[in-house]
């Protein structure tokens, strides 16, 4: 290891140590006055951009595309042809099946026909040996002639069920492996860029082939604790910040999906939409936007800094100069940023608190 790089992590280790040092034991306190300010609450949060309205194209089963109908940012109708897929096999069995099917038909009809026209022989010399006019093996002989027209007659049903049933499975399994568009939207998103595929293109069951998306309306997800989703009411002024581009009015709508807990904290994370409107259709599926909301209208409000706030479970408390001491005061909090915190009770606008400031600093009094 050369000498400079020795100093430089002996230089950083140094450093370390004294931010540690500075946290942990080191801070100066200062006071400062509780102000009374008027504010708009807002409230800021961190999601990603979905559309609307989008539908994924995967296969049912595996297939080999012989060649895609649609690039990506093509507009599609619902019920349009996505891709030309090879249907070899499927065609050939189909092929072979169809006609069988036919001969089948008709060799149903036919042993209908033989069996009715045994059935009638039948009963007839039933007749005539019940005078005597024929003999008992003649009415043998006929009942054996029924009996083996009928079961031809079965027999031949059952070959005519199991082939429509072949026959309505191999069209089951046209209708899995046709790719069509479920709506009408534009293509978001492919697999394979079409214009660099050469040849059959071999796509498994459940991959995804592309995205069809509807232009035009998007939602945000987002998640924020329960404390600030409890507090949504508040702001009805709701934004969505895209990169590059002007905020967008937007609507809030119900929560989705379950609340999460982290294990690191008791406080549950809840899944909210914003629906918007926006005129360009290429938004990127997961594309981090910033959701703000904001209650409009300014508010008076009672500040004291965060860092002069000691937080215990369930309480919180400010330290208050009283004559010459300091003393520590319940207070009941109320909206805050990154800096401020609102006091509802507990100190009035005359009042000086105690806050921590991190490193020391030179006083200017």
């Amino acid at each position: 290891m050369s000498n400079f790089r020795r100093h430089i992590l002996q230089w950083g280790a140094i450093g370390v140590q004294w931010w540690m040092a500075s946290a942990e034991g080191y801070a100066q306190t200062v006071m400062v006055p509780v102000e009374t300010r008027e504010v708009v609450a807002t409230l800021d949060s961190v999601g990603k951009v979905v559309p609307a309205v989008s539908a994924d194209i995967s296969p049912a089963r595996d297939m080999v595309l012989e060649k895609f109908l649609v690039s990506p940012g093509d507009t599609v109708k619902k019920g349009q042809k996505l891709a030309e897929i090879s249907m070899k096999s499927v065609a050939q069995e189909l092929k072979f099946l169809k006609p069988y099917g036919d001969v089948l038909r008709q060799n149903v009809q036919l042993s209908k026909i033989n069996m009715e026209v045994a059935e009638q022989k039948l009963e007839r010399t039933a007749i005539l040996a019940d005078k005597g006019i024929v003999k008992s093996a003649d009415l043998d002989r006929a009942k054996g002639e029924a009996g083996g027209y009928r079961r031809g007659y079965e027999s031949s049903l059952a070959q005519l069920a199991d082939i429509e049933g072949k026959i309505k499975g191999v069209n089951k399994q046209l209708d899995e492996i046709a790719l069509v568009s479920p709506l009408d939207g534009f293509v978001a998103q492919m697999a394979v860029d079409p214009k660099q595929l050469s040849g059959a293109y071999s796509a498994r069951a459940g991959s995804l082939l592309m995205r069809i998306d509807q232009p035009g309306s998007y939602l945000m997800q987002v998640k924020m604790s329960d404390r600030d989703f409890l507090r949504l009411k508040e702001f009805p002024d709701c934004q969505v910040r895209l990169p590059h581009t002007n905020p967008i009015p937007c609507k809030i709508l119900p929560p989705i999906g379950v609340p999460e807990r982290s294990p690191q904290s008791v406080a549950a994370l809840f899944p909210v939409e914003a629906r918007f409107e926006f005129t360009m259709r290429k938004i990127p599926k997961g594309l981090e936007s910033k959701l703000h909301l904001s209650a409009k209208t300014a508010q008076k409000r009672l500040l004291i800094p965060w860092n002069a706030v000691d937080v215990e479970p369930g309480k919180t408390f400010a330290r208050k100069k009283v004559g010459d001491k300091i003393e520590r005061v319940p207070v009941n909090l109320g909206w805050r940023d990154a800096f401020h915190v609102e006091v509802l009770d507990g100190l009035a606008s005359s009042d000086l608190v105690e806050a921590k400031v991190w490193p020391p600093m030179k006083s200017k009094t």
